[in-house]
């Protein structure tokens, strides 16, 4: 349904608050406000105070929700047509079938708000922070592939991580509560005006500064480790030469090359290079010779991304160890593999697929079922494969089977394709990384080709980070706790709860209206 008169204002409003709440942009303020004027909106939309207008104001709602969406995520994942297009010619419908999804969602959302606000009768500020959280919840949990938990608005205040603390209580999505309830307070807050301006500037004021400010304190106070000393070599390989083996090989050798030789020997307990950068499976001879003479002389064993043969004939994107001895017997092979360039989530016809212009054929990377951490010495690593990294389960995983620190290397050169339009989401990607070590407590390093290379502590921040352009080799010790979280070990309880609470509120409205003395009827 197309939004009419009046419906567009605010919902766009908040729609571009939310984008200058994450990377590039990244300030603090609009992560507390984005959704202030959605929600000022759908209070103030019909009601149906005697229920006439109530499934029309609740349509206007989900409308505006559509509007609030497709600014956001139309805007926030821009780069996903040059990310694409680098692959596909069918770059343009798969982001319009993307953006269709994440729109739903959000109609979805400012239904269910409107129905819990003026049904329910369920406080502003509760509806929004529950409704919210519950279709972050549902995006991150759609069928198959399709699962998307980008940016969830927890992950936006990653640049200003000691105020995010919680998570390591709550997980990001409980982060995204608080920030909705938040927004939700202000926006009750402004409907009081001047008669509740001190009392609801009180619950705000409390509301952000009691959980920010334990965050805060945990981060000054929290007990660390030195884990390992560890680099991390930053490449800036063109995503296109990924599309021929050969050229693949040639350009990453000399990057390696350069990068290889400015790591004095005994610098290092260990050495990450980025996703993918052998073109072949190393258990091949072949494949790994050169590896293997880049390393001798540094004397620490280097973890590196490859394709990895799989039992049935297809592909594991993997992480491999090559030490002193020898390649590692045991890998890491990626288990949340990338929709429409890994795997296919939809069933498509061979027309559509035939124009794949991916190094692998789409549908031949499988799933890795094996150990989710590596043994390297006496350190227990917790690999992220690229895309990995937003899926908070992955990392809790790991680090519930004993990981010391995250390793997330990837491949963000996808990203600078077509114009560098997509180089946002080299920004964006990087922020969920920040978000995993502090739900873990937990040190973290990264290594990517034609992205950023850093290193995380368990408060998440940063120290040493460089992006592209060019080859770099940053060398830190990444500190790490004994903590087990709270998050560790319950994993994300706000969500499945908020669902919950939104489908009662949701189905409860038209009790509660059938009940209300003013229509008449018991």
């Amino acid at each position: 349904m197309v939004p009419r008169r009046g419906e567009w204002l605010l919902p766009t409003f908040s729609g571009l608050l939310l984008v200058c709440a994450f990377p590039p942009f990244h300030t603090v303020f609009p992560s507390f406000v984005a959704l202030v004027p959605f929600a000022v909106w759908v209070a103030r939309s019909p009601g149906g105070e005697d229920g006439a207008e109530f499934p029309s104001g609740a349509a206007a709602a989900a409308r505006g929700g559509g509007v609030l969406g497709l600014v956001f995520h139309g805007l926030l994942l821009h780069w996903l047509i040059p990310a694409l297009a680098a692959l596909t010619p069918w770059a343009v419908p798969l982001y319009a079938a993307a953006l269709a999804i994440l729109v739903a969602l959000s109609a979805g959302f400012g239904w269910a708000i409107h129905r819990m606000v003026h049904g329910a009768r369920i406080p502003l500020w509760l509806s929004l922070a529950v409704a919210w959280t519950a279709a972050e919840w549902v995006q991150a949990h759609l069928p198959g592939s399709l699962a998307f938990p980008w940016l969830g608005l927890g992950t936006s205040l990653t640049g200003f991580p000691e105020l995010v603390g919680i998570a390591e209580l709550v997980g990001a999505r409980g982060v995204t509560f608080w920030l909705a309830a938040v927004s939700g307070l202000l926006a009750t807050a402004v409907r009081a005006g001047r008669r509740g301006v001190l009392r609801w500037g009180l619950i705000v004021a409390f509301a952000v500064l009691v959980p920010a400010g334990w965050g805060i304190w945990r981060g000054a106070t929290l007990d660390t480790r030195p884990a390992a000393r560890i680099a991390v070599v930053r490449t800036d390989v063109p995503a296109e030469a990924r599309l021929d083996p050969e050229v693949w090989r040639e350009r990453m050798g000399m990057e390696l090359d350069e990068a290889f030789a400015t790591i004095a020997p005994g610098s290092a307990d260990l050495v990450v290079l980025p996703e993918g950068v052998l073109a072949g499976d190393p258990r091949e001879a072949d494949a790994v010779r050169d590896l293997r003479r880049r390393t001798r002389r540094i004397g620490a064993p280097v973890l590196f991304g490859a394709p990895a043969a799989a039992d049935d004939g297809g592909t594991h994107n993997a992480v491999f160890v090559l030490g002193p001895g020898g390649l590692a017997e045991q890998r890491y092979e990626k288990r949340r593999l990338v929709p429409f360039v890994e795997t296919d989530p939809l069933p498509m016809p061979g027309w559509a697929r035939s124009g794949s212009r991916a190094a692998l054929p789409l549908g031949a990377v499988r799933a890795g079922t094996g150990p989710s951490v590596l043994e390297v010495g006496g350190l227990t690593l917790g690999p992220l494969v690229c895309f990995e990294v937003i899926f908070a389960d992955a990392a809790r995983h790991a680090r519930r089977a004993g990981a010391d620190v995250l390793v997330n290397v990837s491949n963000d050169g996808w990203f600078d394709a077509l114009y560098g339009a997509g180089r946002a989401a080299i920004h964006q990607h990087p922020s969920h990384l920040v978000m995993r070590a502090i739900e873990g407590r937990m040190g973290a390093a990264r290594a990517a080709n034609g992205g950023f290379t850093f290193f995380t502590d368990p408060v998440g921040r940063l120290h040493a980070a460089s992006g592209p352009p060019g080859t770099g080799v940053a060398i830190a010790t990444v500190r790490s706790t004994d903590t087990v979280t709270l998050f560790t070990r319950f994993g994300d309880v706000v969500g499945p709860l908020s669902v919950l609470a939104a489908l009662a509120g949701v189905l409860g409205a038209g009790r509660v209206r059938s009940l209300d003395p003013r229509r008449g009827r018991v």
